[in-house]
């Protein structure tokens, strides 16, 4: 937390500190009650309290003001005690003329007497003051922190969104220059357009960490829409999921990365026709998603489903869910499977 000796100190309000000296009054009003009717001791009383209620606008603003200056703590109340000093001091004299008016010797002791109960009024004030600047300040870097924290999870996740378009567009590309290269020319084609279809949906989602459920379910088809083109029969999705998550909110591109894991270190190493299976389902107050698919048939492949996709996509859990999230890989010898734990979230219900 900075100090008031900083010039950028944020100063709260000035009807804050204000206010507080007025409870302060109220509450010394309240325990003089008693001694009001007493003579000297009411006398005393009403001079404390005009002398706190006189003062508290001019002290809160010369405290400001020496903030603003940037004074150190030490030179701050090393002018406030003779200057307080010096209030009680005045304000008793404005008193203290009248009273004398009729006497002939002017009764200097009496002036002098009873100065360290205002006097230490006002200087409960000044550390009110600076305790309320303080919790002000704090509250202030606590905010600045926090919107701090947040603007770099968000670029980060941007980050690694950017990070896996290129990445995914690299690959696709490639695999359209195969199919170009092959004679399927057609097939090229349709792989184009629905490139061009995938990547105007994504561009759509820039610097949009999480969507619906529903919405990346959609992109995902979209994305295997390509591979089926490239592929045709040799690869078989099956999808399972409850429509009444389909409101559920998910990282954006958190299907697309697994789906293309799936196909490139797996199914697209397979000689036979394989299956790729997404099962989503409520695990109590998780979304879980499982994405299992067969392995090449060559005994001790090599291929395991990893690469950049699994992790870009546990970094971008992390920022968005920290520990809340879970990423979980198995390789069984058949089948490699991923699962995916996040935090059940209703879009509708937010």
């Amino acid at each position: 937390m900075r100090a008031e000796s900083d010039p950028t100190f944020e100063q709260p309000p000035l009807w804050l500190p204000i206010a507080a000296g007025g409870v302060l009054a109220a509450i010394m009003a309240v325990l003089a009650i008693p001694l009001y009717g007493y003579g000297a001791a009411s006398w005393s009383r009403t001079v404390f309290l005009t002398n706190l209620l006189l003062w508290l606008l001019p002290l809160a603003l010369l405290q400001r003001h020496w903030w603003r200056r940037g004074l150190s703590v030490r030179r701050t109340w090393l002018l406030l005690l003779p200057l307080t000093f010096a209030m009680v001091l005045i304000t008793k004299l404005v008193h203290f003329v009248p009273q004398q008016s009729h006497r002939q010797v002017l009764d200097l002791d009496w002036l002098w007497r009873g100065l360290e109960a205002p006097w230490l009024g006002l200087l409960a004030f000044a550390t009110l003051h600076a305790t309320i600047a303080h919790a002000w300040a704090l509250r202030a870097t606590r905010r600045r922190l926090q919107l701090a924290e947040q603007l770099t999870r968000e670029a980060q996740l941007h980050a690694l969104q950017l990070q896996l378009q290129p990445h995914f567009m690299f690959n696709t590309l490639n695999a359209i220059s195969a199919e170009v290269g092959d004679g399927r020319a057609a097939i090229a084609q349709q792989m184009l357009a629905r490139l061009g279809d995938l990547l105007r949906a994504t561009l759509e989602l820039s610097g949009q960490p999480t969507q619906s459920l529903a919405a990346e379910v959609s992109l995902a088809e979209s994305y295997f829409d390509i591979e089926r083109a490239r592929f045709g029969a040799r690869i078989r999705l099956d999808w399972q999921l409850g429509k009444e998550l389909l409101d559920c909110s998910v990282p954006t591109l958190c299907l697309q990365p697994l789906l293309e894991n799936a196909v490139r270190h797996g199914l697209s190493l397979r000689r036979a026709p394989g299956q790729l299976h997404v099962r989503i389902w409520r695990e109590q107050d998780r979304l879980s998603i499982d994405i299992a698919n067969d392995l090449p048939e060559q005994p001790g492949s090599k291929a395991t489903g990893g690469g950049l996709g699994i992790a870009n996509l546990q970094k971008r859990l992390t920022q968005l869910y920290g520990s809340d999230a879970s990423l979980h890989a198995l390789n069984d010898g058949t089948q490699f499977r991923v699962r995916l734990r996040i935090p059940l979230q209703n879009l509708r219900s937010a």
